[in-house]
């Protein structure tokens, strides 16, 4: 079951499918997250999932680390693994 909480703890760290998994949509939409789907798609896959970092909008993938460092600001790290 997703968690409607109402914030984000500053400094919460995890992977997006992970954030994902326990959050609405919604919910991590007003906190810098963004999912572009296709309008003329049947199905309802995003294109590409972002989020806002202070450099800007940032392409994040379900196996990156995410940390929240407030107001809609999110710090990402490519997961070593996958990458390796």
């Amino acid at each position: 079951m997703k968690s409607d909480l109402k914030q984000l703890d500053v400094g919460l760290r995890g992977t997006l499918r992970e954030f994902k998994a326990t959050y609405t949509t919604g919910f991590l939409k007003k906190h810098g997250y963004m999912a572009y789907i296709p309008q003329s798609s049947f199905s309802n896959q995003p294109l590409c999932e972002t989020v806002q970092t202070k450099y800007g909008e940032m392409v994040v993938n379900s196996w990156d680390v995410l940390t929240y460092v407030g107001d809609g600001i999110w710090s990402t790290d490519r997961s070593q693994k996958k990458y390796a």
